[in-house]
Order: structure tokens, then sequence, then C-alpha cells
């Protein structure tokens, strides 16, 4: 079994929204939408480097952020049009089950808020500062 094969296993036998597999590490979060990728990311930028994901949901948002964090491999239950353009000129190696027109909110009744975010930018650090911004104000409304 490959690392990508086992990172997915994980993804449908667990309740995880995303995993890692870094090394001999494992990294399981159940956190939604970017928050797994954006808090690693936070404490140390070379988290995910060179890791194997299993994300239950990738939009243009978690694309930029794997982009940043240089993952090696990426399978997706669901990804976007936006993040397979995002990622189409990048070594990431990139698979999934389904792709859909965009990330749809949690509301269901339009884009998600976090892709839209990033929806015109193309510069990695950009979009990082863009998403970090973006979470800070969304936090702070709860």
């Amino acid at each position: 079994m490959t690392l990508l094969d086992r990172a997915k296993k994980l993804l449908r036998e667990t309740d995880s929204t995303c995993i890692a597999l870094i090394g001999e590490e494992s990294y399981l979060s159940k956190e939604r939408g970017i928050s797994p990728i954006l808090n690693q990311l936070e404490k140390n930028e070379q988290f995910f480097k060179g890791a194997i994901v299993a994300d239950k949901v990738v939009g243009k948002s978690a694309a930029m952020l794997y982009k940043k964090a240089q993952i090696h491999s990426l399978y997706a239950s669901i990804i976007s049009e936006h993040a397979l353009r995002a990622l189409k000129d990048t070594e990431i190696i990139v698979t999934y089950e389904k792709v859909v027109p965009y990330i749809i909110n949690r509301q269901g009744d339009g884009m998600c808020p976090m892709e839209a975010s990033v929806l015109e930018i193309e510069e990695v650090n950009e979009a990082y500062e863009a998403l970090r911004n973006k979470m800070a104000m969304m936090r702070k409304n709860q």
C-alpha cells in the first residue's frame, strides 16, 4: 500500500477532514475548511513540506495553502475547478474523486468565502496573507 493509499484509507475510515503523512508522522484533523492547513502553517511553515495529503474538500484557498506548504501529493474527495487550475503548473501530484465548479459555502447558497477571497490571486504568499486576514475577520465576527 502506498502512502497516498494509506492517507486515503485513513480519510475514509476516520471522521477526519484532512490527513497528512509526513515521513513516519501522521497528522489527522477534524477541523473544517482550511483551518487544518492554515493553523499548522501559522505555527510552522515547513510542517507540510513533502507531505502526502488526503483532504475531503479542496477549493482554491486550500490549493494555494498546499502550494505554499510544498506538499508532495494531494488526494481530494471533492476539488474545485479553481483549485485544479491553481495546482496545474506545480510539481504536486493531484488525484481526486469529483470536480465541482466551486466550493459551496456552509449555508449552501453561494461560493465558499475562503475560495472567493483568493479567486483573483495567483501568488501564494499574497493568497496566504489574504486567507489569514479573512480567517481572522471571520473568527472575530463569530
